[in-house]
């Protein structure tokens, strides 16, 4: 009694295509969440950054001033201060936004990804 051995080699249901389809899908997809993960770490080591920044800024900042002509400078140092903190606020906020879109994406694509597996 001879036994045929079936050939697994040269399968022709396409199993080892959508095996090797798949892992370029899970590769691609590693790859495009580990660059968005990067991203959004800058953008929110950024953002901290510039929030400890403006902390500092506004740990100096004095809410009221009782000045004469002696303390111009302290006058001075206010509005410097002021300018200071008028030129941060918009990097703040699109290193903000930008960090809770990314999340977003980030999460909403982790969740379809998985959701559809």
């Amino acid at each position: 009694m001879s036994r045929k051995v079936p050939r697994t080699l040269g399968r022709s249901d396409g199993t080892a295509r959508s095996r090797r389809a798949r892992f370029q899908t899970e590769s691609r997809w590693c790859f495009m969440m580990t660059a968005l993960v990067a991203v959004w770490v800058a953008l929110t080591l950024g953002l901290i950054v510039l929030l400890i920044y403006r902390g500092t800024l506004t740990m100096h900042e004095d809410d009221q001033l009782f000045l004469d002509s002696a303390e111009d400078h302290m006058q001075r140092e206010q509005q410097e201060l002021i300018s200071k903190m008028n030129r941060l606020t918009p990097w703040v906020r699109v290193c903000g936004a930008g960090s809770a879109v990314l999340l977003g994406i980030i999460a909403g694509t982790y969740l379809f990804t998985h959701m559809t597996q």
